[in-house]
C-alpha cells in the first residue's frame, strides 16, 4: 500500500511504486450573459486579464486563460486583491466562484452589478471600503444576487451587502466582525447563522431587513448603535454573551417580542424605542440603563405590552434611593409591568 498527497493530506492508494502529488490549481470562473460583453478585448488572453486585475501590483498574476461557453477560467493567479471598482455597474456579469485566487476585495469592486445572481470566494478574508460619509461596499446594490459564499472571510466592511435585496441565508462561518451598514436594506434577508461573529461596528448594520426573523449570532460581544433599526418582522433577540448594546439597536422593531441578554452590563438609550409589541426584558446584570439614572427613552409611549423586566439590583435605588428613571417611565405606561431586580 503507498499513499498519494492530495491537496496537502496523505491518502490511501493501490499504486506499488510511488508516491505521487495531485495539485490543485485554484481558480477564478466569470460567468457571463454573453461572452461578447466580456470587459477585455480578447475573453481567450490571459495578457488582457492581468491587465485588468492589475497584476502583478495587486497580486500573483494569472497563468491561463480558459473560455467555456459564456464562461472564463483564469487560473492560477493568488494573493489578489482585486482593485478598486473592477466590475463596478457591470451589468453582465451573472455569477462569480473563486476556489483560491482572491484574499480580499477591494471597494466597490462588484457593486451595482445587478445581473450578479451568485458569488463564491473560498479564500477571501476581507471586503473593503474606501473611507467616506457614505462608503460604497464591495457587493452594494448587487440587486439579484441570491447566494453568497465565503468560508475564509473574517472582516466584511462598510456596506459590503447592503441593498443586496434578494440576498438569502449567506454563508459565513468564519466571520468575526461586520461593519457600517454592512446588510443594510438587504429586504429578503431572513435567516443569518454567523457562528463565529464577535462584533457590529459603526451603525445601521441590518437597517430594513424586513424579512429578518431570528438571527443567530451566538458569540457577539455588542450591538452596534441602530443595528437593527426597522427590522419589522425581528421577533427574538437572544445573545448569550452581549456585553454592550448601542444607542437604538432595536429602534422600531414591532414584532419583537422578548429580549434575552443575560450578560448585558450597558445598554444606551433609544434601544427599544417603537418596539410595540416588547412583552419581555431580561438582562440581569445591567448596571447601566441608558447612560445616566434618569430617563433616557429606551422605551418610547407605544411600548405598552411591556410586561416583565428582569434587572440588576443595583437600579432599583441608583436614583438617590428610586429606580432608574427608564424603569419608572416603563412602570407608568404599563400598570402591570413586573420589575424582577436580580442580585
Amino acid at each position: 500500500m503507498s499513499y498519494l498527497t492530495y491537496n496537502g493530506k496523505l491518502v490511501k492508494s493501490n499504486n506499488k511504486f510511488a508516491i505521487k502529488t495531485i495539485s490543485v490549481v485554484p481558480s477564478l470562473e466569470l460567468t457571463w450573459n454573453n461572452i461578447i460583453n466580456v470587459p477585455v478585448a480578447n475573453p481567450a488572453s490571459v495578457s488582457d486579464w492581468n491587465t485588468l486585475f492589475n497584476l502583478p501590483t495587486l497580486g500573483t498574476p494569472f497563468t491561463s486563460a480558459d473560455v467555456i461557453g459564456n464562461m472564463v477560467s483564469l487560473k492560477g493567479g493568488s494573493g489578489i486583491t482585486t482593485k478598486n471598482d473592477l466590475f463596478n455597474s457591470n451589468g453582465n456579469l451573472i455569477e462569480v466562484s473563486d476556489s483560491g485566487t482572491i484574499t480580499a476585495i477591494g471597494p466597490r469592486s462588484f457593486a451595482y452589478c445587478t445581473s450578479l445572481i451568485s458569488s463564491i470566494f473560498s479564500t477571501c478574508t476581507s471586503t473593503l471600503a474606501t473611507p467616506a460619509s457614505t462608503p460604497v461596499g464591495s457587493f452594494q446594490n448587487c440587486l439579484n444576487m441570491i447566494s453568497a459564499s465565503f468560508p475564509a472571510l473574517i472582516t466584511a466592511g462598510e456596506a459590503t451587502f447592503s441593498g443586496c435585496s434578494s440576498l438569502d441565508n449567506p454563508e459565513f462561518p468564519l466571520l468575526q466582525t461586520i461593519k457600517d451598514h454592512c446588510f443594510a436594506n438587504c429586504t429578503t434577508l431572513s435567516s443569518v447563522d454567523f457562528p463565529s461573529l464577535k462584533y457590529m461596528l459603526g451603525f445601521y448594520n441590518f437597517m430594513n431587513c424586513t424579512s429578518l426573523t431570528n438571527p443567530t449570532f451566538p458569540e457577539l460581544l455588542e450591538i452596534a448603535s441602530s443595528a437593527f433599526t426597522n427590522c419589522t418582522n425581528l421577533m427574538t433577540t437572544s445573545y448569550p454573551k452581549v456585553a454592550i448594546l448601542w444607542s437604538s439597536a432595536f429602534y422600531t422593531c414591532p414584532s419583537l417580542l422578548t429580549a434575552s441578554l443575560p450578560l448585558c452590563t450597558i445598554i444606551q438609550n433609544g434601544a427599544f424605542q417603537h418596539c410595540t409589541n416588547l412583552d419581555t426584558l431580561y438582562v440581569p446584570r445591567c448596571t447601566d440603563f441608558g447612560g445616566s439614572v434618569g430617563n433616557n427613552n429606551i422605551f418610547t409611549s407605544d411600548c405598552t405590552a411591556l410586561m416583565s423586566i428582569t434587572i440588576d439590583i443595583s437600579r432599583e435605588t441608583c436614583d438617590a434611593g428610586n429606580p432608574d428613571g427608564d424603569i419608572l417611565y416603563a412602570e407608568s405606561i404599563n400598570p402591570s409591568l413586573v420589575i424582577t431586580y436580580v442580585a
